[in-house]
């Protein structure tokens, strides 16, 4: 279902692919200038999700995570920090959750 409302056409559905090669989602971002996104999500609720992937992902750019503006392969902002592994655990962070202490990037366990 499509609506469009100015220059902005919206598109909304439920998308399935079996067999093959498929494609449940595509994206391109025709204008080679200013900002743009193949495919973007958004959602309001504190328990959805605006993108979710089961399997493997690529990506061929520069990714973010905090930043809209990653200067490299990955960019993670806004990591909380903790003195070490134990203070990680007793703010509740899980085995495999990120943290870092001053400009050390750790990894709970």
């Amino acid at each position: 279902m499509a609506q469009n409302s100015g220059d902005v056409t919206n598109y909304g559905g439920n998308f399935n692919t079996s067999g093959g090669l498929g494609i449940g989602v595509y994206g391109y971002a025709l204008h080679s200038t200013g900002i743009n996104y193949g495919v973007k999500g958004k959602t309001d609720s504190p328990n959805g999700w605006a993108g979710y992937f089961e399997g493997r992902g690529y990506f061929s750019g520069n990714v973010g995570i905090g930043t809209t503006t990653p200067g490299s392969k990955l960019s993670i902002v806004g990591l909380s920090e903790y003195a070490n592994n134990t203070a990680a655990l007793a703010a509740s962070l899980v085995a495999g959750d990120l943290y870092r202490t001053g400009d050390l990037l750790k990894i709970v366990h």
